[in-house]
């Protein structure tokens, strides 16, 4: 399967960051973390599949926020589950404030305001559409916010690394269609006993 792809690297350096910028708008702003020089590296790589969307991303240090005013110009609410295979970073939502490192899967939404402040990352993550994953929505809204630390989380986090470095192997005719979200779908067990109540879930 082929993902929609976005890099700065063909730009011109001091194009490179306002372009990265730009490509998120009007979802959230991206703002500079540090003093960034010339250059701005970056590339993400998205796969939908029907209620699920899967990206890979390469970037570095910014701080990501999405405010009031972004919900009202673009009310998406996914849940989001990020994974970083390198890099951290600390996240404040839901009023809360965590700092989630790296190799530990991290659910929130794209439905509330946040700020995500991060280093230099490596990451995969998992949009769910709320009408293809309704009936753990319960579950994931009371864990938003949260790290999914526990055994279940970091098998999840290992499902997620390997369908994205197989996902490129994959054709159109391999997807099956008669799943629930007519599509693929993450392993309704794992995710779902990842993100039920734990005294290990942080």
């Amino acid at each position: 399967m082929t993902p929609d792809s976005f890099t700065t690297h063909p730009l011109r350096s001091r194009d490179q960051f306002d372009a990265w910028r730009e490509w998120y708008r009007p979802v959230f702003d991206v703002v500079p973390k540090n003093q960034l020089g010339d250059q701005f590296p970056a590339e993400i790589h998205l796969w939908t599949l029907g209620g699920l969307a899967m990206s890979r991303t390469i970037a570095a240090p910014v701080d990501v926020l999405r405010t009031k005013r972004h919900l009202r110009h673009d009310p998406i609410d996914h849940w989001v589950i990020s994974y970083c295979a390198r890099g951290a970073h600390s996240a404040v939502t839901a009023g809360a404030e965590l700092e989630v490192p790296a190799r530990v899967p991290y659910l929130w939404s794209l439905g509330q305001e946040f700020l995500h402040e991060r280093t230099h990352v490596e990451r995969v993550q998992f949009f769910l559409a709320r009408d293809a994953f309704g009936e753990i929505a319960p579950l994931l809204d009371a864990a938003c916010g949260s790290t999914l630390n526990t055994p279940l989380g970091h098998l999840l986090g290992d499902y997620m690394i390997a369908l994205e470095q197989r996902l490129p192997e994959v054709t159109e005719a391999d997807v099956p269609t008669q799943t629930p979200l007519g599509r693929w779908s993450p392993p309704r067990s794992p995710l779902r006993r990842s993100v039920s109540p734990s005294p290990t879930n942080k």
